[in-house]
């Protein structure tokens, strides 16, 4: 049985949501020679890894999968580890 509170709220604040958010700071290290050289599934890992906080200095060290049902790794901080 439906409960028509939940969906006719009267609560405005349930729509102010915050959709984005400042980016990190940073380039990719995308020289001419990788981009026409490197697998093109580097270059989006590479942008996915920026893109949840991953400082882009540190792209292009030995990278391992790490296969998990948990979802994503933060360190302690919250920073990201790991995709999920």
């Amino acid at each position: 049985m439906p409960n028509p509170a939940i969906f006719d709220s009267q609560n405005e604040s349930i729509y102010r949501l915050q959709t984005s958010g400042p980016g990190p700071s940073g380039e990719l290290p995308l020289e001419a020679e990788f981009q026409r050289s490197a697998p093109s599934g580097t270059l989006f890992g590479w942008t996915e890894n920026a893109g949840m906080g991953w400082n882009p200095k540190t792209l292009g060290r030995s990278e391992f999968l790490i296969l998990s049902t948990q979802g994503g790794i933060c360190n302690g901080d919250g920073s990201p580890v790991a995709l999920g």
